[in-house]
């Protein structure tokens, strides 16, 4: 049996998780569901899409991924999407663009005709569970060509110039970025082996292969687990001692 996995903006102050939990545990017992974060910010499409596609292929093949983030209190269409073997039901919110279009996909969109307040719980969770069983979407609605588009800021790069966006501040205030180790190695082959990363009013000139490569209370700029461009502080937080905020620039000039 797969495993089910839950994303929300739903806080961990109400019942809403355990409800959405309990209408899965009511139909199978033996479900392994397991909690990627329900402290996604409300209505946040980009956060949401961040956190589960830097985490979803951790899980194993099969996994089946609840996506509980509306981008507003309309309706919108419900959707089960596989992308790389994995199964995701969410909203049509555009999402699926910002996890991981660009890779070959199934789509059925789900018919909830019945009126329901929390259709997380009435409608998700029985898919997932169903999904669970036999991984066929096939069987959970009818196929679809098309899905709704976002996108994340567009990273420009020139001759010697790569700029990008601050796309996550975490938890720890670490800035995360759109710059991929991919194209910072291009450039840096083409162009030069110096460089100096321009983050507000701070330089910084190489790259850290751990977070603990500096002394603390100093920056540090590394490739992440996920090979984007992270800037942060040793036992501190970056995005206060920089006034950065998501969506700020971030340049890197080759000398």
């Amino acid at each position: 049996m797969s495993l089910i996995t839950i994303i929300s903006d739903f806080g961990y102050t109400d019942h809403y998780v355990a409800a959405l939990k309990a209408s899965m545990y009511k139909l199978n017992s033996n479900l392994n569901i397991v909690d990627i974060s329900h402290s996604i910010k409300k209505y946040n499409i980009s956060h949401a899409a961040h956190t589960i596609r830097n985490v979803y292929k951790d899980f194993p093949e099969g996994s089946i991924h609840i996506i509980c983030v509306k981008a507003s209190e309309k309706k919108e269409r419900i959707v089960v999407v596989k992308i790389n073997e994995h199964y995701f039901i969410s909203y049509d919110t555009g999402i699926f663009s910002l996890i991981d279009l660009k890779e070959n996909y199934t789509a059925v969109s789900v018919d909830y005709s019945i009126l329901s307040s929390f259709p997380e719980k009435s409608i998700m969770g029985p898919i997932a569970v169903k999904l669970a069983a036999n991984n066929d979407i096939s069987t959970i609605g009818k196929p679809i060509m098309n899905l709704n588009k976002r996108f994340f800021l567009t990273k420009y790069i020139s001759n010697n110039n790569l700029t990008g966006n601050i796309l996550r501040i975490d938890h720890y205030g670490n800035l995360i970025t759109n710059i991929h180790l991919d194209d910072f190695n291009n450039l840096k082959a083409k162009v030069s082996e110096n460089f100096e990363i321009i983050i507000g009013i701070e330089k910084l000139i190489e790259i850290n292969k751990t977070y603990s490569d500096v002394n603390a209370g100093e920056l540090f700029a590394l490739f992440n687990s996920n090979q984007f461009l992270e800037i942060g502080m040793n036992l501190g937080n970056a995005s206060k001692l920089l006034g950065m905020k998501e969506d700020d620039p971030i340049s890197i000039n080759f000398l």
